[in-house]
């Protein structure tokens, strides 16, 4: 059994062309634009926001979480949006088939969180906050997190299960994005008509 953690920028995908567009929960049309976006991420032709690699990773870890091998999951981010975050989560999920596939997000004002720094005692907090696990039965050998950037106390503590990956980025524009969700998004309230 294990714990997986991600950042979210640049490891994740490329998410600059949402920051002025994603939906907020409360929206009417919020499932419907995970949705869209889900599908374009899954095409044969993606905006490529979320990395494709982590958009082919997803149903294995729907999986392994099924199975139990995989017990939590969670984002732990300098991203000062929650509302990002959590749309994020939810296009991964709806990709997995498994809409509770991310457990947990954490934005950088996260209640609690001091830092920036990204710190071992920080992420058994947010799997324990997730799992309801206490944070002292959370064994940090069985952690694994990947990150674009250098986290001196997780690399340190978590040794080679911290994974470092190069930084994604996506040529998807905010201006294309939005013209295609706002297309898609038309043409799905006329057929509900």
């Amino acid at each position: 059994m294990v714990y997986i953690g991600f950042d979210f920028d640049q490891t994740l995908g490329d998410f600059e062309s949402l920051f002025t567009i994603f939906p907020t929960k409360d929206s009417p049309y919020y499932e419907d634009i995970v949705e869209i976006f889900a599908q374009k991420e899954m095409s044969r032709k993606p905006f490529g926001v979320i990395d494709p690699r982590i958009v082919k990773l997803l149903p294995s870890l729907k999986i392994l979480k099924q199975s139990g091998n995989i017990k939590a999951i969670v984002i732990y981010s300098n991203n000062s949006s929650y509302e990002l975050i959590s749309f994020i989560a939810d296009v991964m999920g709806y990709i997995a088939g498994d809409r509770n596939l991310v457990d947990k997000v954490a934005h950088l004002t996260y209640p609690g969180r001091k830092s920036p720094a990204k710190t071992v005692q920080f992420l058994k907090r947010l799997i324990s906050e997730a799992k309801g696990i206490p944070v002292n039965r959370i064994d940090t050998k069985e952690i694994y997190f990947m990150d674009d950037q250098l986290h001196p106390d997780l690399i340190h503590k978590l040794q080679d299960r911290y994974r470092k990956v190069d930084s994604y980025v996506s040529e998807a524009t905010a201006t294309e994005v939005s013209q295609y969700l706002s297309q898609k998004l038309m043409s799905k309230q006329k057929r509900t008509r």
